[in-house]
């Protein structure tokens, strides 16, 4: 609408656009433009989801936010359509070898650089939407509690337990072994591990875990 242009029309103006510069090669990569003006990189910067909304702007009047992904690769700024019309976005694994996303009320990794996308929780018995959310929307997800170390697995929160979770879908594991299902107790995870920037993220599995948790009903 044209107030909401005049207000971003400087910003408009004025944008940048993410890029590269590998300094062991003295080379300067252009990856985001007006064509595709997200990138969002991995940690250690090969790979980047861009992102391109420009043909759904005018939904967001009535309905919601959505993207075009991509896959790319920020050596030489090549592009991978990955998905479209996607809803909500996509976060990075710590070693950038899955995405992560949250879709028609599942959860779904992305392997990189492939694109191949796999269904995560849809034949674990449980709901991953968040079953009490009475708005006239597409339900959310319960969230997530991260990713290992290693890439090797995601942790993933339904209503009440932690599921951990192969993301080539290969196998899951109910960390809390259904006991907040059954009793009704909501486990969430305590993150004791302060880490500095740049640090190595993701959370360490050899290590004990700490939750808080709460029961629903006293």
């Amino acid at each position: 609408v044209q107030p909401m242009q005049k207000i971003r029309a400087a910003q408009d103006r004025n944008r940048s656009f993410r890029a590269v510069f590998d300094r062991t090669q003295t080379k300067y990569v252009q990856l985001a433009d007006d064509t595709m003006d997200g990138a969002n990189t991995s940690a250690d910067g090969r790979w980047a989801l861009g992102t391109d909304g420009r043909k759904y702007r005018a939904m967001g009047d009535f309905d919601t936010r959505y993207n075009d992904y991509y896959i790319v690769n920020t050596a030489d700024g090549t592009r991978k359509a990955l998905k479209q019309r996607q809803r909500g976005g996509l976060s990075w694994s710590p070693n950038g070898k899955y995405a992560l996303f949250f879709e028609d009320k599942n959860w779904h990794s992305v392997s990189i650089p492939d694109g191949k996308i796999t269904n995560l929780t849809a034949k674990l018995g449980v709901n991953f939407w968040q079953e009490d959310d009475d708005h006239p929307n597409v339900p959310g997800s319960y969230g997530t509690m991260g990713w290992t170390s290693d890439d090797k697995y995601v942790l993933l929160y339904d209503h009440y337990d932690v599921w951990q979770v192969a993301p080539d879908g290969s196998g899951a594991k109910n960390l809390t072994d259904g006991v907040g299902r059954k009793e009704k107790v909501v486990f969430r995870f305590v993150n004791m591990d302060e880490r500095e920037p740049g640090e190595e993220r993701g959370i360490d599995s050899t290590k004990p875990l700490l939750f808080h948790a709460t029961n629903e009903v006293t």
